[in-house]
């Protein structure tokens, strides 16, 4: 099941589209900077036990690379929904995502992510 960390309103049509491929969600809300700083989503990942997060739905240029790099660490493989990220420029937004790829981050789209979990599903 993903869990959805959500912050803020601009995460609704994310998750209209998620749930429109039959997505089941986790929603964990919180305002923290760093989403992996918020213990009950931290304590849900760990629960799953899974090698791989999907981020995407924030600012590169802040929460969204706190969370990418953190997950870095903790050891997760980072898949990054390219189009579905914003900063608070075009230009900080371009310097986080290249940063992020630097890191190992995986880049992917969301309607490339929905076909690949509709095939698997086949």
């Amino acid at each position: 099941m993903p869990i959805f960390h959500k912050r803020g309103v601009d995460t609704e049509q994310l998750m209209d589209i998620l749930r429109s491929v039959e997505i089941q969600l986790c929603v964990v809300e919180s305002q923290k900077v760093n989403p992996l700083d918020e213990p009950e989503l931290y304590d849900k990942l760990s629960n799953l036990r899974r090698p791989r997060l999907l981020i995407g739905g924030g600012r590169a240029d802040t929460s969204l690379s706190f969370a990418a790099l953190g997950g870095l660490e903790l050891g997760y493989d980072i898949y990054l929904l390219r189009d579905l990220i914003w900063g608070a420029s075009d230009l900080l937004c371009e310097t986080a995502v290249i940063r992020l790829l630097q890191a190992g981050v995986v880049p992917v789209s969301l309607p490339q992510v929905i076909c690949e979990w509709q095939l698997r599903d086949c």
